[in-house]
């Protein structure tokens, strides 16, 4: 129960990333042309490219979890919605998002899930349409509602966390999973961005 903490797990995780790369470039031999990951796995990434130091990653990531655990006494939720009709989702999210709270969609994970987050009053009035339409949509075990405006006070305290960090530029190329083009620099300021 305690790994499964975000403060706890992203460290373990992103070792575990480290340590396969670790093995694969040392003991097979393997030299990749690009790096890539989704969210915490983008770290990872930009870890093993070099662009942090894996002793500074660890404790990033560490705080990052820290930060987006922190509830700010908002009860939120994410799904996973499956199905092509983007359009239906966004419009969805924008009909049930209101002064009282927010959904948006905050994953664009294939081309036949995305995932939705916000507060759950307003999340669940979204997966109870997509259900009235058949669409199939499964609640995410997570601790708070990531890769959404609800995330905002992380991305702030993240933003203050990282000045404490060093960058390089990567060894490897690395894609952002969020513009599919190469991270060049100022990747602390891209973190705050897209990894909360």
């Amino acid at each position: 129960a305690t790994l499964t903490l975000s403060k706890n797990a992203q460290p373990a995780i992103l070792t575990t990333s480290y340590a396969m790369y670790r093995v694969l470039t040392q003991e097979l031999g393997l030299r990749p042309d690009f790096l890539a990951g989704h969210s915490l796995g983008e770290l990872s990434a930009l870890t093993c490219a070099g662009a942090i130091a894996f002793e500074d990653a660890v404790r990033l990531v560490q705080k990052r979890g820290e930060f987006m655990s922190l509830k700010q006494g908002v009860d939120g939720a994410m799904f996973a919605v499956m199905t092509r009709e983007v359009d239906q989702i966004k419009d969805l999210c924008e009909q049930e998002s209101d002064a009282d709270g927010i959904v948006s969609i905050s994953n664009y994970n294939s081309n036949v899930q995305t995932v939705i987050s916000g507060h759950r009053a307003n999340v669940q009035r979204v997966v109870d349409a997509l259900e009235q339409r058949e669409i199939k949509c499964r609640e995410l075990n997570v601790s708070a509602p990531f890769h959404c405006a609800l995330m905002e006070p992380a991305a702030n305290c993240l933003e203050q966390e990282l000045k404490s960090y060093s960058f390089s530029a990567p060894t490897i190329p690395v894609l952002s999973n969020v513009t599919a083009m190469p991270y060049a620099l100022k990747i602390a300021w891209v973190l705050v961005i897209y990894f909360i």
